[in-house]
């Protein structure tokens, strides 16, 4: 039981580093050439300064449970952000 117990901690260990490692260390031109598993919860991922990045509020399309999880200026002029059936959207002002 002990031994299975260090293997846990020594995998757990391992897959934090991995996955702080690559936040902010990989370098990036664009959001997509970035892993969105880094992220967690209602951030996203960007890049920035060639970087990735987790950034807060969720992009139109992500989920959230209301309006104030999404980005507000995610929405092209004349929209406004709504949280409508747990999904961040644009609707005309």
């Amino acid at each position: 039981m002990e031994k299975a117990t260090i293997i846990f901690v020594i995998v757990l260990l391992t897959s934090s580093y991995m996955i702080m490692r690559s936040e902010g260390q990989f370098r990036c031109n664009k959001a997509e050439d970035c892993d969105p598993r880094g992220c967690r919860g209602y951030t996203h991922v960007i890049c920035k300064d060639n970087k990735c990045t987790c950034a807060h509020g969720a992009v139109i399309g992500d989920q959230c449970l209301g309006v104030r999880d999404c980005i507000l200026d995610g929405c092209p002029p004349n929209n406004h952000v709504i949280c409508q059936f747990d999904v961040c959207t644009c609707v005309p002002s």
